[in-house]
């Protein structure tokens, strides 16, 4: 397979409540990167405040963690009985806890130089190739039906009223059609740009073609953003850019892919304290964890194998950095930075809280 190179932003825009959600796993295991590749999620939460935030971030969790479960399936087939389900999920707990929620959702996965995207709601994926840029995906609202149909242009339809008024996401029906887009070819130079709608609102094609032309991706990805923010920032703005080219070894080339990679070679830190007074001390397969304690790799998957036992309990984002006190007596919050270790695919993610 080509090199491939990728940043992913989440700004929240001039917005105080952060609702996007930005996802990625990149397997170093040539089984799994030949059976299931490489996988980036965009995901625009609906529902305001919490519940918004709270639906974009278990969506695009669950779809990573069930993706590299299913390996026997083809990528878009397995996209579109994950993004179902993830579906059900949000409308059920909805229901039962008297609210609405729900999210879109756009997720690309390369294998084997092809691309397969699946898509709901009017979060895009967009292939730029010899400085053109075309749109893959279909919005999944009013003025991206009218578009689609030639009543109107995509500059009319970026000033419509129904711009923004979605027919179709996560957790809306009990029921949802996904879009699938698979078999597409990639050549050496091309991009693939997802993103919220935070930056497609303001965002023509040409834009795109023209902010992507130079730069590395950070500088890239920057650009994108600073555009949204200079053109009102009205929305949370997420973007994931992925270079695909032609060199086979997979080297990180930008100071955040150095970063990462360096972190998941470094031991965790874990801080950890109680509710009230003292500190609050995880012992993990007979091990005991102190506040400021450095944890072996080994150590590392021993909590990890923890957070999913006791899943219930804990609110646990995939993969172990710190330790808190939460709200409610006797509750452990435990964050976890992106990538545990490449070996480590996503822990199961839960909604309630």
């Amino acid at each position: 397979m080509s090199k491939i190179q990728s940043i992913k932003i989440c700004d929240p825009g001039l917005m105080r409540q952060n609702e996007d959600f930005v996802a990625s796993y990149e397997p170093t295991d040539p089984s799994a990167l030949q059976r299931s590749g490489y996988l980036y999620i965009v995901a625009d939460g609906v529902g305001g405040a919490a519940r918004g935030e709270r639906a974009s971030e278990y969506a695009a969790r669950k779809v990573m963690y069930e993706y590299y479960r299913l390996p026997e399936v083809e990528p878009g087939d397995r996209l579109r009985q994950i993004i179902s389900q993830v579906n059900t999920d949000i409308f059920t707990y909805a229901e039962q806890n008297f609210t609405r929620m729900a999210t879109t959702l756009v997720a690309a996965v390369f294998r084997e130089n092809t691309l397969t995207v699946a898509n709901v709601g009017d979060s895009r994926a967009y292939l730029i190739r010899d400085g053109e840029t075309k749109q893959i995906t279909r919005d999944h609202t009013i003025a991206g039906q009218m578009l689609r149909d030639g009543s109107i242009s995509e500059v009319e339809a970026r000033a419509s009223k129904g711009k923004n008024r979605l027919f179709r996401s996560l957790g809306g029906e009990s029921e949802v059609h996904v879009d699938i887009f698979q078999d597409i070819p990639l050549q050496p130079g091309d991009k693939i740009l997802l993103c919220s709608d935070g930056l497609s609102r303001y965002a023509l094609k040409e834009d795109i073609s023209r902010l992507t032309s130079q730069g590395s991706l950070d500088e890239i990805a920057r650009k994108l953003i600073d555009f949204a923010n200079e053109c009102g920032g009205e929305d949370n703005i997420s973007v994931i850019l992925v270079a695909f080219d032609k060199d086979e070894a997979r080297e990180p080339t930008t100071s955040t892919e150095k970063i990462s990679q360096a972190s998941r070679q470094e031991a965790a830190i874990v801080h950890a304290y109680r509710t009230g007074e003292g500190k609050l001390f995880l012992e993990i397969d007979g091990e005991r964890l102190e506040e400021g304690e450095i944890m072996t790799p080994e150590q590392r998957r021993r909590l990890v194998k923890f957070l999913i036992q006791f899943r219930p309990w804990l609110e646990a984002t995939p993969a172990p950095r710190s330790i808190q006190r939460t709200e409610r007596p006797s509750l452990v919050s435990v964050t976890l930075p992106e990538n545990v270790g490449a070996e480590n695919p996503p822990i199961k993610p839960f909604i309630g809280y």
